[in-house]
């Protein structure tokens, strides 16, 4: 990712934990393969791995710059709309 994107580290790092549990859904709802090619389809954890992210986005309401807002919301919407 480039650092240019990002206001600070921590706005990276914040990414970082919101990209993998955003691969965590799609893999196991057979969108991704993992590393040894195969396919999951276990609805349970994408549900943890959205659930997690919905919890994330309310207790760092009022904490995330815009840029990080319109992001998450983003990607809960989308992997929802998969769901």
């Amino acid at each position: 990712m480039s650092q240019e994107f990002f206001d600070d580290e921590d706005s990276a790092h914040l990414f970082q934990l919101i990209h993998m549990l955003q691969r965590s859904a799609m893999m196991h709802m057979g969108l991704l393969q993992d590393s040894e090619g195969r396919v999951h389809y276990n609805l349970g954890e994408t549900k943890a791995a959205i659930d997690t992210l919905s919890m994330l986005k309310v207790k760092m309401a009022g904490n995330l710059t815009v840029k990080e807002s319109t992001m998450l919301n983003g990607i809960i919407s989308e992997l929802q709309m998969q769901f």
